[in-house]
């Protein structure tokens, strides 16, 4: 019996079945054969031979399922390669396997690095042709046999190149046939498909639902989805009943918002690749007991998957370790000493699999196979082939298996398998570091690297040491081999024995004490108090920088508008970012001549106030299509524990009252647009009640336009679902809301909701409008506009983006796609650039104006950036509409630096945010009375740099946790919107489908990464070193372009 023959009956057998469901794709048994037969004539059709080793890369998941099975039945070996990978390291892959051919798709992203990479390239586009598919739709295949190399998957190697392991027929087939007896897998089985490809855990998400009639449920492949409450929405809309994963992932699975009614459909969930801790069980057992069974798995990729598991039970959570338990069917296991003798009861020794379904053993190292795969003696089976697993562990009096520890130094960080190593020599390798050692950092029971090093002599002094050894570690090592934590040392210190003295090496960290310089006089102190309230309260030196004591571009306006309230002197930009620190802001302060201009006062009450310019320019926009949702501005909570209705509606009436730009409408008095203030309003809370699959429908309806001569322009709705949750959503028109007002008024709303007294406001939108109206009329804001006439004096260039449809094709709807950077990535280039003072939003930027260079193959670009407009401390808790845009130009010049082209733009934006009060209306009025553009042909992409903190939108300790609203209205045919975590740079592309398709959008997101990538492994070249405009068909005059996916 063989996997192939097994897996084509399953595939023939439930043929009108879903096979794979990936979004809105499904593919059905009889397509994903059809599709595996095609490449299977493609492949036997070259006469590869029988075992020719296949890689294979797609980045679309049905695709890669639908090839594995090709090349599986064509009697090849299926090696998925990871074309994401540094090309040293890819390189080093492919010269290892020496594959016959590589299987990938012409649409491909990353394909580009297999050009100079010496192999064969098939595209799965021809396989469509093959004239032998009438012989696969017969039934007539190659011959297979159990004994059949079958797989390869690669591995972190501790001789500094990754190890290939081969994979036997018959050895997976039975695994697969134990597992889904096991946990009663059926054709009702829906799997998650949280594993990736180039593990080969991958192969237990996809075959144990095929070879049972069950569906794979492939969730979305954006950054975002890992989210505690995305991926709960996700299994439960699903209705998913068997998960696969790693612990790391089941703790944001097993979260503290989870109620009885998540997971109805959900059995079993099988954890393997990392310990699991059980104290962290607990809550998961507080809310579904034993509903729910929870496994632990354990097995070396050598042995075939698994070897060993243990059902989890409730009482496990108190023990000190959970155990691995027994061996699966056909599988011994023995704990031997030193000396390979049997181990007693709780006596620990090295743990030894006995199988007849273990791998083949290593690729292209027999010396290896012969050193793991030992000869033992066994006392049922007497002599017999043991791999050697290398870790310690002991048999419990219950005859269970305890796992301890590593007899090596073997690590395993997500449940990857690392070699510390390989990334040692890979440190040393660098020519900088003469000693390295990787350690585990061990912080709450998880594994993660820290590495410390000692450097060569002669960089021991180099500023530059650390960046440069984490560029070599990027340019040869995946990502998540690379050590979050990189220190230098002179030593390593030892115990007495002379082994390394880890725990003192560790305490090193973080311990370096740096000598605080205390304020001097009245004004340090008080500038003092000023960066507490902002970066809060933390160690701060008179003489530290204010961008490295953590502030951020948003915080530089805080700060300027604290300092004016303070000390009614204010700052430009440009004077802020030459005066960081405590001590130059104070002399500054000092010498400076104190003004009250920028003082907000209550206006004179009355009938009805001006309105700003960017409410205008809103205004006349919606006026073009008043049934446009393009302005709203929704968002979502999910409620834990009981709802209370009434609670929700009169903290929603409270914040009417308290803020009146919610109680704002807009009308024509005396031919000039005004905003009337109502002091009362009807507002009451709608209602609905929904399944849980329709949640998503129900909000996209509740969204819709508002009629902005009537107040109130916000709405909310509680949704109430068949599964037991409740989901308020609040929308509310941009006209009299931005981004930092959203924080401000689901804080107050959650205080309301509290009971608690909020204190009166003494600054209402309205003042700030009345404040605006006079202030463009005087000397200074006039003064601002010869800044903007020079930007923009010669002709402004039209942005020809890569469109693949033309404008009024479709009605004007928009599609968005997220993608993320690792902040490690970046982390060399914005240190360097933090030396200069340069914060993160203009090399953000910076990187897009590369992407819009490279895809259009233009060098002047405008690009549309948001400011906040809050210069003023008093705005900080006003709810309103201050967001500025900018229209941002750049020259991107093929020969400049890319650091220096950075470093230009920050300038620029430094200047332009010190005039950002200008508005762009202004702007746009006087380029027409020169015989400019329309506004809207000054630029067609915006760039948002969202660096308030998105996790204000939530609260420690409220019931209210932010549920995410995909809502994205097309402004313009393209605007990148940004955001970060602690670990990630966040990228969401949104665009217009009247322009591009939604495959458009993936390809120039996946393009974006690409480019970021390449920017920071060679930030110090020329940018034409990083824009790799090749692939891209030129832009002619006049013309827009198409794509060809």
């Amino acid at each position: 019996m063989t996997f192939q023959s097994e897996l084509i009956s399953s595939l023939r057998g439930h043929a009108d079945k879903t096979a794979v469901e990936y979004g809105s794709r499904h593919v059905s048994y009889a397509e994903l054969l059809t599709g595996a037969n095609s490449i299977t004539s493609f492949l036997t059709g070259m006469e590869l031979g029988k075992e020719a080793r296949i890689a294979v890369y797609f980045s679309d998941r049905a695709d890669l399922i639908t090839a594995i099975i090709g090349i599986a039945n064509a009697g090849c070996v299926f090696v998925p390669v990871d074309l994401s990978l540094p090309a040293n390291r890819l390189a080093t892959i492919l010269e290892e396997l020496a594959p016959a051919v590589f299987l990938t798709s012409r649409c491909s992203p990353h394909i580009n690095k297999l050009h100079d990479a010496h192999v064969s390239i098939c595209y799965v586009e021809d396989a469509a042709a093959s004239p032998q598919q009438a012989d696969m739709v017969a039934g007539i295949y190659p011959a297979w046999d159990e004994q059949d190399s079958l797989y390869i998957y690669f591995t972190s190697g501790s001789t500094g190149r990754p190890k290939g392991i081969i994979g036997r027929n018959g050895s997976l087939l039975q695994f697969l046939k134990w597992e889904t007896e096991t946990f009663c897998i059926d054709t009702g089985c829906r799997c998650s498909q949280f594993i990736s490809p180039y593990f080969d855990a991958f192969l237990r998400d996809i075959f144990a639902p095929l070879l049972q009639g069950g569906t794979i449920c492939v969730p979305p492949d954006d950054e975002t989805f890992l989210t505690p409450d995305r991926i709960t929405e996700w299994i439960d809309r699903e209705g998913i009943t068997l998960v696969h994963c790693v612990p790391s992932l089941f703790r944001l699975i097993n979260n503290d918002r989870l109620t009885t009614q998540h997971f109805s459909k959900l059995k079993h969930v099988l954890l393997s690749g990392e310990k699991v801790i059980p104290s962290e069980l607990a809550p998961w057992y507080a809310v579904f007991g034993e509903r729910i069974q929870l496994v632990n798995l354990y097995g070396p990729t050598e042995c075939t998957m698994v070897r060993v598991f243990h059902r989890i039970t409730p009482a496990d959570i108190s023990k000190a370790r959970i155990p691995i338990g027994e061996p699966i069917a056909d599988t011994r296991l023995m704990i031997c000493d030193d000396a390979g003798q049997p181990c007693g009861p709780m006596i620990p020794g090295e743990l030894y699999i006995i199988t007849n379904y273990a791998t083949k053993g290593y690729l292209n190292d027999t010396e290896m196979t012969r050193e793991r795969f030992v000869r033992i003696h066994d006392e049922v089976l007497g002599d017999t082939i043991a791999f050697r697993t290398g870790d310690i562990a002991r048999f419990l009096v219950n005859k269970k298996v305890d796992l301890i520890g590593r007899a090596d130094r073997q690590m395993k960080v997500n449940g990857i398998r690392i070699e510390p190593d390989e990334i040692e020599q890979q440190l040393i390798a660098s020519g900088i570091v003469k000693s390295a050692l990787v350690t585990d950092r061990g912080e709450n029971g998880n594994t993660s690297l820290m590495a410390f090093v000692v450097l060569q002599e002669t960089y021991k002094n180099h500023p530059d040491a650390l960046t440069r050894i984490l560029e070599h570690l990027h340019a040869n090592l995946p990502a998540y081999m690379i050590p979050p934590v990189v220190e230098k040392v002179d030593r390593f210190p030892l115990l007495s024995n002379g082994k390394i003295d880890y725990n003192k090496l560790k305490s090193q960290v973080g311990n370096r004490q740096r000598p605080i310089v205390a304020p001097t006089d009245h004004t340090e102190v008080s500038l003092l108090g000023i960066w507490k309230e902002i970066l809060g309260d933390r160690p701060i030196s008179t003489d530290d920088s204010f961008h490295h004591a953590g502030g951020n571009s948003l915080a530089v306006m805080k700060l300027i508008g604290r300092i004016y309230n303070e000390f009614q002197v204010r700052f430009s930009l440009q004077a802020l970012f030459d005066n960081l620190t405590i001590k130059k802001q104070a002399a500054l302060i000092r010498q400076s001549a104190r003004e009250t201009f920028y003082t907000i006062t209550p206006a004179v009450p009355k009938a009805a106030y001006h309105v700003t310019a960017v409410q205008e320019r809103m205004y006349y926009d919606y006026a073009k299509d008043r049934n446009s949702t393009a302005y709203n501005m929704p968002v979502a909570w999910e409620i834990a524990g009981e709802v209370h209705r009434d609670k929700i509606e009169t903290a929603v009436q409270a914040l009417l009252r308290r803020h009146e730009s919610l109680r704002t409408a807009f009308r024509f008095v005396d031919n000039r647009l005004m905003q009337v203030i109502q002091e009362d309003i009807n507002f009451s809370l709608e209602a609905i009640n929904c399944d849980p699959h329709a949640i998503t429908g129900a909000i996209a309806s509740f969204v819709r336009s508002f009629d902005l001569e009537c107040a109130p322009l916000l709405r909310c709705m509680l949704i109430t679902v068949n599964d037991g949750r409740s989901i308020l959503v609040m929308d509310i028109h941009h006209i009299i809301c931005d981004g930092i007002s959203q924080q401000v008024l689901y804080t107050d709303f959650i205080k309301l909701y509290q009971g608690k007294m909020l204190p009166p406001l003494a600054i209402q939108y309205k003042d700030y409008a009345e404040w605006e109206w006079n202030f463009r009329m005087t000397e200074e804001y006039l003064a601002n506009r010869e800044f903007w006439l020079k930007i923009l004096e010669r002709e402004v260039p039209v942005l020809h983006l890569p469109v693949s449809r033309g404008t009024g094709e479709l009605p004007d709807q928009a599609g968005q796609v997220t993608v993320a950077v690792s902040k490690q990535l970046l982390a060399p280039l914005i240190k360097d650039l933090s030396e200069k003072e340069v914060t993160i939003a203009p090399v953000l930027l910076s990187v897009y104006f590369l992407f819009l260079s490279q895809i259009t193959g233009q060098e002047d670009i405008v690009v549309g950036v948001a400011a906040s407009g809050r210069t003023q401390y008093e705005l900080e808790n006003v709810v309103g509409m201050f967001v500025k845009t900018l229209p941002v130009r750049s020259l991107v010049r093929p020969d400049q630096k890319v650091t220096d082209f950075i470093y230009d733009l920050h300038r620029h934006l430094v200047q332009a945010g010190d005039r950002q009060m200008y508005d762009l209306s202004d702007i746009q009025h006087v380029l027409n009375r020169r015989g400019g553009q329309q506004e809207r042909e000054l630029f067609r992409t915006m760039f948002v740099f969202q660096n308030f903190e998105r996790g204000h939108l939530e609260a420690t300790g409220s019931p209210f946790r932010l549920y995410e609203v995909e809502h994205a209205s097309p402004a313009y045919p393209l605007t990148l919107i940004s955001f970060e975590d602690d670990t990630a740079f966040y990228f969401r592309l949104e665009f217009s489908r009247q322009y591009f398709t939604p495959e458009d959008a993936r390809l120039l997101a996946s393009r974006f990464v690409e480019l970021t990538q390449k920017l920071a492994r060679h930030s110090r070249g020329a940018i034409a070193d990083v824009i790799d405009d090749s692939s891209i068909a030129p832009v002619t005059a006049g013309e827009e372009i198409s794509f060809n996916f």
